[in-house]
């Protein structure tokens, strides 16, 4: 039996549609404009202007990657294997069966993996997929054979490991983010906070960089900086008692380690969108609470509103300035009650950490 024939190209139609024929070869890598990946050349290859599809020599295997401009698509999830399934069901009809679903993950990319019986000749096929997103494309990369034992195989997790998307971060097969395009001011910061494990995306495909970043959010990534410690006793916050709240013991270990103190009031304000003399005050606590603290001392008059910095502030937005933590805005100005969005405080964060030693 031939995979392709009897699988393959009810798949193909469903994904790809009519296409023209561009290039074939037996290249055991596949190098394009926008990605690149390892196939072995027992597998022959055929490309158009945005699908690749590689079939073994014994019609056992096949490989298929699908290029959509932008970054359309779903994420993949329960949701998605559902949608997937119907899409199947509906264009096979009954010659197959769904046997099993299940959501995987492989080198931090997520993907499905499905199971399907031929009723009449009681041939199963085995499918695994998954998305990648990049900056210009998101890309489905199908992986199916005859045999079950493929998909677990040295061969298939090297085809998988070896795509690489061009305009993103390789080390992750791909930054996961569809809002942080690699040309914008924030891209380092994001790479490396995402790397480094100190800023999580919003979901598993947005960093949402334009968003607010509240206080509970900042004092939660310091802690995940310390490797998530856990404190014992309660918070000294009257906003601060619900234990169920994935800041609770954040906020409780800051509290103790003096980095936070709260309001006037008594209160912390886990919600309160956090300015950025907050977060020179914090980074501040937090550098001295390492043992890293010089004092840097910045000239804020150098700024149009640096005499707009709240009284409390002024040394630590000093400091922040004399170490290269906070830089400004491209307005020459600080900003400092300004509320701080993710992307600026992955900069800070990035600053910190390349600057105070």
């Amino acid at each position: 039996m031939n995979l392709k024939n009897k699988f393959f190209l009810i798949i193909f139609i469903l994904f790809i549609g009519f296409i023209l024929w561009s290039n074939q070869s037996h290249a055991s890598n596949t190098n394009t404009n926008d990605y690149s990946i390892d196939i072995p050349s027992t597998y022959e290859v055929t490309i158009t202007s945005n699908t690749l599809e590689a079939e073994s020599y014994d019609g056992q295997n096949m490989i298929m990657i699908q290029s959509t401009n932008g970054v359309g698509g779903y994420p993949i999830s329960q949701s998605y294997i559902d949608l997937m399934i119907q899409s199947f069901q509906d264009t096979l009809g009954g010659n197959f069966t769904l046997i099993e679903s299940k959501l995987i993950e492989q080198s931090g990319c997520k993907g499905m993996d499905l199971k399907y019986c031929q009723i009449e000749s009681n041939i199963y096929i085995y499918v695994n997929l998954y998305q990648f997103i990049s900056d210009n494309n998101s890309y489905m990369v199908m992986i199916m054979s005859l045999n079950k034992s493929y998909l677990t195989s040295s061969e298939k997790n090297s085809i998988i490991n070896s795509f690489r998307i061009k305009d993103t971060v390789n080390s992750s097969i791909g930054i996961p983010f569809s809002d942080v395009p690699s040309n914008s001011w924030y891209y380092n910061a994001v790479k490396y906070t995402y790397e480094k494990n100190m800023i999580k995306g919003t979901n598993e495909y947005t960093f949402s960089p334009d968003e607010k970043l509240t206080r509970a959010m900042l004092v939660t990534i310091l802690h995940r900086m310390e490797g998530s410690p856990y404190v014992a006793g309660t918070s000294k916050f009257p906003d601060v008692k619900d234990t169920n709240e994935y800041y609770y013991v954040a906020v409780k270990w800051a509290a103790k380690n003096n980095i936070v103190s709260g309001y006037n009031n008594g209160n912390f304000g886990p919600n309160d969108p956090i300015t950025r003399e907050q977060l020179a005050v914090i980074l501040n606590k937090y550098c001295r609470y390492k043992g890293k603290y010089k004092a840097k001392v910045g000239d804020l008059t150098k700024f149009k509103d640096g005499d707009k910095v709240s009284s409390n502030a002024i040394w630590e937005m000093r400091w922040a300035v004399g170490s290269g933590v906070i830089t400004g805005t491209g307005q020459n100005t600080l900003n400092p009650q300004g509320t701080a969005t993710r992307a600026e405080v992955a900069a800070m964060l990035h600053k910190y950490s390349i600057n105070i030693k």
